[in-house]
């Protein structure tokens, strides 16, 4: 798969989305506008953490899933075992060098989280993951 960097396609996570509706609420428009030409999407984990809620964020990525196809399915082997790869490596903790860090499950969701689905679909398809978690990157085959 050939990456167009100059066209990057983001996947978002939901604090990203949550923050962005009540600090930025003027910027959903314009998320609207990236969804409908493809630049941004989700993967099905955030679409039902987003839709427990019935409000405006949940009308907008309802949308999003029926008129734009922006909710990744985690439906393909290649992002179904990438994705238990990760919650089995990186779900309770993680260790780095001799630190022991807070995994996925750490979130304020714990095992509910979507956290591991937007890196995994990153990974494997090479979107850029938007997060409010400090690790965040562009992701890569060697990430």
């Amino acid at each position: 798969m050939t990456v167009d960097h100059s066209n990057p396609i983001y996947c978002l996570d939901a604090d990203a989305l949550i923050n962005i509706q009540m600090y930025y609420p003027e910027a959903l428009k314009q998320l609207n506008r990236y969804a409908k030409d493809g630049k941004v999407v989700i993967p099905e984990g955030v679409y039902r953490e987003i839709c427990r809620k019935s409000d405006r964020l949940n009308t907008m990525v309802q949308a999003w899933h029926e008129k734009h196809s922006a909710v990744i399915r985690l439906d393909t082997p290649t992002l179904r075992v990438e994705l238990a790869r990760m919650e089995g490596s990186y779900g309770e903790k993680i260790n780095l060098g001799k630190q022991r860090r807070k995994g996925f499950w750490s979130s304020r969701s714990g095992k509910l989280s979507a956290d591991s689905q937007v890196v995994a679909v990153c990974k494997i398809n090479k979107y850029i993951a938007v997060s409010n978690v400090s690790k965040a990157k562009r992701c890569s085959s060697s990430s």
